[in-house]
């Protein structure tokens, strides 16, 4: 847990995982993700809310939680 913003492409399955605990950019634009890096830069405000909800967003996150849903799902066949 580095406790950093998030400055991430909104492609994939990203935005599923990170939520609303990211600053999003478009894939292959240089300018946009210049653009994120200088608002969390220039915005304690937004740096600290991404902070916060990177921190809350993290913790639906484990090993062992995804070991036992795995689990749950493999011996339910």
């Amino acid at each position: 847990h580095a406790k950093c913003p998030v400055i991430t492409y909104n492609n994939s399955s990203i935005k599923e995982i990170a939520g609303d605990a990211a600053v999003y950019a478009v894939p292959e634009d240089g300018l946009g993700i210049s653009k994120a890096l200088e608002n969390i830069i220039s915005s304690k405000t937004l740096s600290t809310s991404i902070q916060k909800k990177g921190l809350k967003q993290v913790g639906r996150y484990s090993w062992d939680k995804t070991f036992k849903q795995t689990w749950r799902k493999l011996t339910s066949m």
